[in-house]
């Protein structure tokens, strides 16, 4: 029976195989992507007008916006929870070489990094050669890094990089002061990116580390305890700028209404089936499996793919089961699936929220998926370890090389389709919409925009938008319209009037609301009201 026999690699040669490895499934699809957009019928149509305009800013001042006028009736800058203005690695390539350019880099920087990252975890958890390399490919082009990629979540994507990092820290029994001023700086990098979520997931997930090491190291509780004080004052001070401005610019402006944070959850038994399943529109947005398995919000937020393959590494862990550090992954895992699962009773998330319903304001509990990933990988690499370590059979070797080379066969092709996602042929009508009513109308006024993918155009021409659709709205912006565009707020419309609505064609009359048609293009109308409530600067 033949045999793979894997020669020995050197940790740069890793990470020259790491990196081609990225770079053939990403380079194609942005080389290929040039002159297209990015797809606007995503989070990208709420993240990319914030980023060009403080690009544009910082261009024509040399300073740092401290007020967005173009989100709805305006918030700040510095202190939003989910803006990455702050974020060098974003900010710099969208200044440098514009949003178009710059977001296309900044998106393959962060699948690079996301691999170097896991690759910095297993090395920190001494796993060497083939096992380190594949885990680090594995993650990068998992279904959690692409997909939430091609879904425009801008200010999530800089946590992938990061969250090894803190995982790192967390799977240690004592820290040294290097590990903590990493976690506490891990902590404060997620903060400044935008990436709020994943602040709070990677608390739970370094709270989790500490409390099991507190209640089965007698010896080090004090240690263990006085670490736990000192990473979160250490991300407090680092990232007190932002915390500064969000506690006395944003929150007296912030409204986040969530009717039920914990709709999607997914029972404990169902935990795994993101990990195995390629699809995505076709299984997470189509019954029976929306009813069956719970499913409530778009794929994307469930799709963490990384194929049945390395699950078949598994067993070789169970003699493992004594090491602290692999107990350690495991408690974690297991809470970050409980959290998954925090709209049952069973986990003790439901209770903590029905404690502190302040803790409802992080929805889609699924994006702990990020952070589970990360130790599903970091564990399954150790399990590979195990399998290559000296005195383990060939044949069982030459097995597993094979299983790990299957799931990167398996894996690639759905990152490269997924990656693709992230972009569409440009919409011509809806920029020479917003340019016409620019060229029509060159003061100042809002817009209320009562259909999808259009408003990004808008802000390219300076027109504020008074429903901007973001992650949370600022006091006195307005909640108009669903998404198909023929459903209206009359009593939203009514208390701000903004001077156009935008809809489209399907809309035949607005008269009723006191708008008159000012111009069609297309697909779209523009309505226009001499009876105006809200003004910007008001």
């Amino acid at each position: 029976m033949p045999t793979i026999r894997l020669p020995a690699i050197k940790p740069r040669t890793e990470l020259l195989l790491l990196a081609g490895y990225i770079l053939a499934f990403t380079l194609p699809v942005i080389l290929s992507s040039v002159g297209q957009d990015f797809v606007y019928a995503s989070d990208f149509y709420a993240m990319i007008p914030v980023y060009s305009f403080a690009a544009d800013f910082i261009r024509s001042h040399w300073s740092i916006p401290v007020w967005n006028p173009y989100t709805g009736t305006g918030m700040p800058v510095i202190g939003d929870p989910l803006s990455g203005v702050l974020n060098p690695f974003l900010m710099i390539p969208v200044i440098l070489f514009g949003t178009a350019i710059g977001l296309r880099l900044v998106l393959a920087e962060v699948i690079l990094l996301s691999g170097f990252a896991m690759w910095q975890l297993l090395k920190g958890m001494r796993i060497t050669g083939w096992p380190r390399v594949w885990g680090s490919m594995l993650y990068a082009s998992s279904g959690v890094v692409v997909g939430r990629i091609a879904s425009g979540q801008l200010e999530q994507i800089f946590a992938f990089p990061t969250i090894p990092i803190l995982i790192l820290a967390a799977i240690q029994i004592r820290l040294s002061a290097r590990q903590i001023a990493a976690a506490s700086a891990a902590l404060a990098f997620m903060l400044y990116a935008g990436a709020v979520y994943h602040v709070w997931h990677g608390l739970i997930i370094f709270g989790a580390a500490r409390f099991y090491v507190f209640l089965t190291e007698p010896r080090e509780r004090g240690r263990t305890a006085a670490s736990f004080l000192l990473v979160i004052g250490g991300f407090i001070a680092l990232g007190s700028v932002k915390l500064y401005d969000f506690m006395i610019r944003t929150l007296p402006l912030f409204v986040r209404t969530i009717p039920d944070s914990r709709l999607g959850s997914l029972h404990f038994p169902f935990s795994l089936i993101p990990f195995l399943v390629p699809w995505r529109v076709s299984f997470y947005q189509r019954e029976p499996f929306i009813s069956f398995f719970n499913f409530h919000y778009f794929w994307h937020e469930y799709f963490a793919y990384i194929s049945p393959f390395p699950f078949l590494l598994a067993g070789a862990c169970i003699p493992l089961l004594r090491k602290r550090t692999v107990r350690i992954m495991l408690f974690l895992i297991f809470v970050a699936v409980l959290y998954i699962a925090n709209g049952y009773p069973y986990s003790p998330f439901y209770w903590l929220a029905e404690l502190v319903p302040q803790v409802m304001v992080f929805r889609t509990p699924m994006r702990m998926y990020m952070p589970l990933t990360v130790l599903v990988v970091a564990f399954l690499g150790v399990c590979a370890r195990r399998i290559f370590s000296p005195g383990m059979p060939r044949k069982i070797k030459s097995g597993a090389a094979g299983i790990m080379l299957l799931s990167l066969i398996s894996v690639m092709p759905v990152a490269y389709n997924t990656f693709r996602r992230s972009f569409e042929p440009a919409n011509s009508e809806y920029r020479e919409v917003a340019r016409e009513l620019r060229s029509r109308d060159g003061g100042d006024y809002y817009v209320a925009t009562l259909m999808c993918c259009i408003q990004g155009y808008m802000v390219e021409e300076g027109i504020p938008v008074i429903n901007y659709y973001y992650g949370w709205t600022p006091k006195g912006s307005a909640l108009l319209s669903m998404p198909d565009g023929t459903s209206i707020n009359r009593e939203e419309l009514e208390r701000t009037r903004p001077k156009y609505v935008v809809t489209l064609s399907t809309m035949k009359d607005m008269s009723a609301y006191r708008y008159g048609l000012f111009f069609r293009r297309g697909t779209t109308i523009v309505w226009k009201t001499e009876d105006v409530q809200y003004t910007p600067y008001d």
